[in-house]
C-alpha cells in the first residue's frame, strides 16, 4: 500500500509539473513580449535550430532597426519554440501559425536567445 500512495503521490507532481509548463510555453500562456515595429523596414533574420543551438543568418543585427525574426517550424520543434530574449525584455511562442517575432536591438553587444527551459540557446551580434 506504501508503495501505491508513493506511486500515486509522483503521478500527482508529474501532471500537475507538466501542466504548469504546457501552460508557460503556450500561445496563450505565455507572454509575446515581443515589440511590434513598423515591419516594412525590418531587418528579416531566418532563425533555425541545428544540434540544439539556435541558427540566425545573417547573425548580426543592426542597432535601432527592427528584426524580424522568422523560425523555421520545421527544426524549431518543442520546448525551441518558447523564445526568450532577455537583454531585450522578448517573449514569444513560436508555431505553424505564427512563425516570426519582431523586435528592435536598443544596444550593441552580443546577446543570448534561448528556450524558456534554457535548453535551446543561440547568441546573435548587435552593431
Amino acid at each position: 500500500m506504501k508503495k501505491f500512495k508513493n506511486f500515486f503521490w509522483i503521478v500527482l507532481l508529474v501532471i500537475l509539473g507538466s501542466t504548469i509548463l504546457l501552460s508557460a510555453c503556450s500561445p496563450n500562456g505565455g507572454n509575446n513580449t515581443a515589440s511590434n515595429p513598423d515591419p516594412s523596414n525590418a531587418q528579416i533574420v531566418h532563425v533555425s535550430v541545428i544540434g540544439g543551438t539556435y541558427v540566425f543568418s545573417p547573425s548580426v543585427f543592426k542597432k535601432g532597426v527592427p528584426v524580424k525574426l522568422v523560425f523555421d517550424t520545421d527544426t524549431v520543434v518543442g520546448c525551441a519554440r518558447s523564445v526568450v530574449i532577455p537583454s531585450f525584455n522578448v517573449q514569444g511562442y513560436i508555431d505553424e501559425n505564427n512563425n516570426n517575432m519582431t523586435f528592435t536591438p536598443t544596444k550593441s553587444g552580443t546577446f543570448n536567445m534561448a528556450c524558456t527551459m534554457n535548453m535551446y540557446k543561440g547568441t546573435f551580434k548587435v552593431e
